[in-house]
C-alpha cells in the first residue's frame, strides 16, 4: 500500500531551541498542552545521569524521573512557582539494584510505575 506524502518546505516547520541542560538530553515527556519536561546527563537532582521521565496519568503536577544512580524519584511540581529553601525534594524515592534505563506511569493504575533496569522490569 502506497501512502501519499506531502512535501513541506523548511519554512513551514516551526523550530524552537530551548536551553535547559548543560549536557545531552536523554528523554522528554509531555505533561499537557504546551508543557513538557526533559532529563539529561547533567544529573539534575539525581546523583548521576537521568535517563527517563514520565508524567503521572492522573495528575498534571506529578512526574517520575529515573537514572544511573539506580533511583526512581517522584516529584510534586505544584510548588514549582514558589521559592523553596534548598530546592524541590522528591515526595517518594525508590532505589533499585542497577541503573534505571526506562520507566512508564500506568494509565489505568495511577499508583503503578513500570521501571526497566538491568534485565528486569
Amino acid at each position: 500500500m502506497k501512502i501519499p506524502v506531502q512535501s513541506r518546505q523548511c519554512s513551514d516547520i516551526l523550530r524552537c531551541d530551548i536551553i535547559a541542560h548543560d549536557k545531552e538530553v536523554y528523554d522528554i515527556a509531555w505533561g499537557g498542552m504546551g508543557v513538557f519536561a526533559s532529563v539529561s546527563t547533567d544529573g539534575s537532582r539525581h546523583q548521576a545521569s537521568v535517563n527517563a521521565i514520565a508524567w503521572a496519568s492522573h495528575s498534571s503536577c506529578h512526574i517520575c524521573t529515573a537514572g544511573d544512580d539506580s533511583q526512581a524519584l517522584i516529584w510534586d511540581l505544584s510548588s514549582m512557582g514558589q521559592l523553596v529553601e534548598g530546592g524541590l525534594d522528591p515526595i517518594l524515592a525508590c532505589t533499585l539494584g542497577a541503573e534505571i534505563e526506562q520507566l512508564q506511569w500506568s494509565s489505568s493504575q495511577s499508583d503503578w510505575v513500570a521501571i526497566a533496569f538491568a534485565s528486569k522490569l
